[in-house]
């Protein structure tokens, strides 16, 4: 069994090599490495180059600067493999673990997809915290991705659908044309979670290979210009548009919901950063989707919604702002901590959020 492992790189000659040895350095000897450079500007390529030199099952694509989400793209329609994985490349695997996911394929060769669980490495700190997840493989074995997802998000509200955190089925994502949706940020959650409700078969492996790097010279934490929440508040709309399409039981609607919403409150949260006419908007879009209300994971979604409700949105975001200012970055405590650029973002996406600086433009 072949895997391709896909790596989109945009300027990250400083990570780079790092990334590439932790796939070098896997035991299993049937995989491919695609490296996508998307437009680099600084030594990237030229290291991509080295690499291909070296090794012969190393492929470079360059092409012009399309965005992650192409460049994911360009890799699934390239890749060679029977199975595929996505990998930043300022990130990196941290153990030799290739070989266990594909002797779980082996053991079941209907699973169309494996997801495993992640740490954060804060690197000018030298920290490492593994992510929180409360799963057990024994309650997923012979489940379909539905099923799985009920599980999933009754143990853990806030999952994250970062993209790069399992292997999966090639001819699952061209049976379904399961591809990145271009232009968006958090485009993480826009497609992970159509891995559970397409897939009939999948496992979970519990290690935390896969290492996010955090603090990274030059990655921009927090970027609240209103293409950022507009996108953020996109994923919400989005899945709450589609969700009535589907017919699955209404009581996971709302757990999905309670997940996805939190793009809708980043950009009420945030939105008072912005200029005047941007910000107009925005209360524009919030009071279009103001349906979203009705769903709510953390305090401050509830507190939020009920102020949104009483007083408006306008009033809202001016209230919000005052807290902001009073509790100055307001990383913890009644506001929970911050991944606005998370899950998936370049914030990765909290369903997309360190995202937002590792979304190349």
């Amino acid at each position: 069994m072949k895997v391709s492992v896909i790596i989109p790189v945009y300027n990250v000659d400083q990570y780079l090599r790092h990334c590439l040895e932790s796939v070098v350095f896997q035991s299993y000897l049937n995989k491919e490495i695609i490296l996508i450079n998307d437009g680099s500007t600084d030594c990237s390529q030229e290291i991509c180059e080295e690499y291909v030199r070296r090794y012969p099952f190393i492929r470079l694509i360059n092409k012009e600067n399309g965005g992650l989400s192409e460049a994911r793209n360009v890799g699934i329609l390239h890749a060679t493999g029977d199975y595929v994985m996505f990998l930043d490349s300022d990130d990196y695997w941290q153990t030799d673990f290739l070989s266990d996911l594909v002797e779980i394929i082996h053991q079941n060769n209907k699973v169309e997809y494996i997801f495993f669980p992640y740490q954060y490495y804060y690197q000018q700190r030298k920290i490492y915290v593994k992510a929180t997840l409360s799963i057990e493989r024994s309650e997923l074995i012979g489940k379909n991705g539905v099923e799985c997802l009920n599980y999933i998000l009754k143990h853990n509200g806030d999952f994250k659908w970062f993209a790069w955190s399992g292997i999966v089925k090639k001819s699952f994502l061209l049976k379904h044309e399961l591809f990145f949706m271009k232009g968006r940020k958090y485009e993480d959650a826009l497609w992970t979670p159509y891995l559970f409700l397409k897939a009939t078969c999948i496992d979970y492996y519990d290690n935390p290979i896969y290492v996010y790097r955090n603090e990274r010279i030059g990655q921009i934490t927090l970027n609240h210009s209103y293409s950022t929440l507009e996108d953020s508040m996109f994923v919400a709309t989005y899945w709450h548009k589609v969700l009535t399409t589907l017919s699955i039981e209404e009581s996971l609607v709302e757990k999905l919901m309670n997940n996805f919403v939190e793009r809708y409150y980043y950009s009420m949260k945030f939105a008072c950063f912005l200029k005047r006419d941007e910000r107009k908007k925005i209360i524009s879009l919030l009071k279009k989707n103001r349906a979203l209300l009705q769903y709510k994971f953390t305090l401050f979604h509830s507190f939020a919604a009920m102020c949104s409700k009483t007083f408006g949105f306008h009033r809202t975001i001016q209230m919000i702002h005052i807290i902001l200012t009073l509790k100055g970055k307001s990383k913890y405590g009644f506001w929970g901590k911050d991944n606005g650029d998370a899950e998936g973002g370049q914030s990765k996406e909290t369903n997309g959020a360190k995202s937002i600086s590792k979304h190349h433009a």
